[in-house]
């Protein structure tokens, strides 16, 4: 428990030491009855932040469903396959693969009585939809999984901030992709204070955080103004970012090198933007996340253009249109394919 404590705080290298020692005692005992649990916190809490890629956690994942099924833990199970989805998720994988698997886990979770990891899940399982093209507005969580107008009162009082800021998290995701910037700021603010409270030691806090000060990066550069506030956002998140990238470069190396890029923009620092770029992309390669390698190269054809490279430009956001397809999101690559019929007209 200390260990998951230390993680969660930002002790990571106490934190993994004593979720290592007590990985090794329950091993040595194999009680089974804390097994689901045990297995679950360690590679959703700690393992993601050292060294770990979010890749790496899912077998051990599945691993704990499997044994929480086989003893009856079911709440703890479909917490295991909840986060199984999550990770798939922001590891990149396919989403028309993903949603089969979101599709059965809310299916089962309904089933078991379980409704925290089931409502937990959905504004994630609309997100994949989204991106899909499956939704009449992009940004908006409201489709055939859910209805952001009225679905938080159906989610049980003591699950309610949890939800909500997968919600956030969910929306600021998806605003930021679609390039809705403004948008995804203002409701960054409505959680930016709480959301580390209410999802402590989960990947989803990180991605928040880094969504937030990418929109708040882009925000800058479209409006040309200077907010002291703004850029304080994000600072604090390349500190961040900065620490967590040095325990987990595979999770986290390519997000900081991004920010690092889009903030060398901002103070006009062409030169250091161009090599962050460049290696935000590489990284991003690198990890596997071909979600965040396509956002690098569309960020960064943004730059050439404000550069005036025109067929450096035309040829990022090409790749970034190619590799948002590989991903499944057809609504994000459509979106980039109007971009170049224009720039090539």
């Amino acid at each position: 428990m200390y260990g998951f404590i230390d993680s969660m705080m930002g002790n990571i290298h106490v934190g993994y030491r004593y979720a290592k020692l007590a990985l090794s005692f329950f091993e040595r005992f194999d009680n089974r009855e804390v097994h689901c649990s045990t297995i679950t916190a360690f590679w959703v809490l700690v393992a993601p932040w050292h060294e770990n890629s979010l890749g790496d956690t899912l077998e051990q994942i599945r691993h704990a469903f499997k044994v929480g099924m086989e003893i009856g833990d079911h709440e703890n199970a479909m917490f295991a396959m909840m986060m199984d989805c999550t990770h798939s998720f922001y590891s990149g994988c396919p989403l028309a693969i993903l949603l089969d698997q979101m599709n059965s886990t809310v299916e089962n979770a309904a089933s078991l009585g379980q409704d925290m990891p089931r409502y937990s899940l959905i504004p994630n399982q609309q997100t994949v939809l989204n991106l899909m093209g499956r939704s009449d507005d992009p940004i908006v969580l409201r489709g055939t999984a859910m209805n952001d107008d009225d679905f938080i009162g159906r989610v049980a009082p003591e699950n309610v901030e949890f939800t909500l800021h997968v919600m956030y998290t969910a929306r600021i995701l998806l605003a930021c992709i679609f390039c809705e910037y403004k948008t995804a700021v203002e409701i960054a603010e409505k959680s930016r204070k709480t959301v580390a409270k209410a999802l402590p030691g989960s990947y989803m806090m990180t991605i928040h955080f880094f969504y937030d000060a990418l929109a708040t990066c882009a925000l800058l550069r479209e409006s040309g103004t200077n907010s002291r506030k703004h850029k304080k956002v994000i600072k604090a998140t390349i500190t961040k970012m900065k620490k967590w990238a040095a325990n987990s470069p595979s999770n986290f190396k390519h997000k900081l090198l991004l920010l690092e890029a889009e903030y060398a923009v901002i103070k006009r620092k062409q030169s250091s933007a161009c090599k962050a770029y460049e290696a935000a992309i590489t990284a991003a390669h690198k990890s596997g996340m071909v979600q965040d390698e396509a956002l690098s190269y569309e960020r960064a054809a943004l730059f050439q253009l404000e550069l005036g490279d025109d067929a450096k430009a035309l040829n990022y956001l090409t790749t970034a249109q190619q590799l948002y397809l590989v991903w499944g999101a057809e609504a994000k690559s459509s979106q980039l394919q109007k971009q170049l019929s224009v720039m090539v007209s």
